[in-house]
């Protein structure tokens, strides 16, 4: 008699994939919820989307729809460097904000948008271009995510386009959460009309900067700074023109100071700066004459 064996090969890439978008989704979450900074968290994000596709070169780009401005918070690429901020225009990044479509770029669509020039195309030529939206509940695209390879070696596919948009909901939500928590803390702790500190924020600076200065024994230093006949501007001008005013004076009094250095609206047309590291009376007195100058 013959005598076959019977061998059964079992295909789990699929299940593979699946716990590894899981577990994706679950760190993304958690980074959200964690980190403090936005920055911070789209280099997490990064991180994590790297251990299920290629991301030597990825970006993710924002959009501000109220001024029709498009942001590049995030940036890593092997040629280009990060644009800065513009006015929404035709680009590949602005198909995807303003379709609320992914798309998948190859050599032969590349050419085709450049012959029907319906969009403009930025930035080195890549093998592989992939784009996917980043929406929020009411289905409002705030952002998209990008993937760009420019190696014929690594090319992507419709599955790493599913792979993105399925993880794409949970990014968007990651990164909507930090803004809004970020709102929060801009209005608890900053003058809604210079950006500057307000008085909450200050004085927990200055609590810190009293304590370390005492610790490490060295000076600091607090300023008052108040703008002589400002109520004549707004009694002649108007508030309008009041308000300009201390938005540019705001902006000058940050030109004069260190990062370190804190600088509040008091109230009004009053400031106070804090130095919380200074090394003597006459850097003081120098500063002063600047700010006055």
């Amino acid at each position: 008699k013959e005598k076959f064996d019977l061998s059964i090969i079992e295909d789990n890439t699929d299940i593979h994939t699946s716990i590894l978008l899981n577990e994706c989704i679950y760190k993304i979450s958690e980074a959200s919820h964690f980190v403090n900074d936005l920055d911070e968290l789209y280099g997490i994000i990064h991180n994590i989307l790297s251990s299920i596709i290629y991301t030597e070169n990825f970006y993710i780009a924002t959009a501000d729809w109220d001024n029709n401005i498009i942001h590049f918070p995030y940036f890593v690429d092997k040629y280009d460097s990060r644009p800065s901020s513009k006015e929404i225009g035709n680009g590949l990044t602005e198909y995807v904000l303003k379709t609320g479509e992914s798309i998948l770029v190859n050599p032969d669509q590349y050419n085709k948008f450049l012959k029907s020039k319906k969009i403009d195309v930025h930035g080195k030529k890549s093998v592989d271009w992939l784009g996917v939206p980043l929406k929020i509940d009411n289905d409002i695209t705030i952002g998209t995510i990008v993937i760009q390879s420019y190696d014929i070696k690594n090319r992507f596919n419709e599955k790493d386009e599913k792979i993105l948009t399925f993880v794409s909901d949970q990014i968007a939500m990651a990164i909507k959460r930090k803004m809004d928590n970020l709102e929060i803390q801009k209005k608890a702790y900053y003058d809604q009309l210079t950006g500057l500190t307000n008085k909450i924020l200050f004085n927990d600076r200055l609590n810190q900067a009293i304590h370390y200065a005492k610790r490490n024994n060295y000076l600091m230093c607090v300023m008052f700074i108040d703008l002589d006949n400002f109520k004549y501007v707004n009694d002649s001008m108007g508030h309008t023109a009041g308000d300009s005013l201390l938005k540019l004076v705001a902006k000058r009094l940050r030109k004069c100071l260190r990062k370190t250095d804190t600088i509040s609206r008091w109230g009004g047309d009053e400031f106070t700066i804090i130095l919380p590291k200074v090394r003597s009376v006459k850097d003081i007195s120098y500063l002063c004459n600047r700010i006055l100058n």
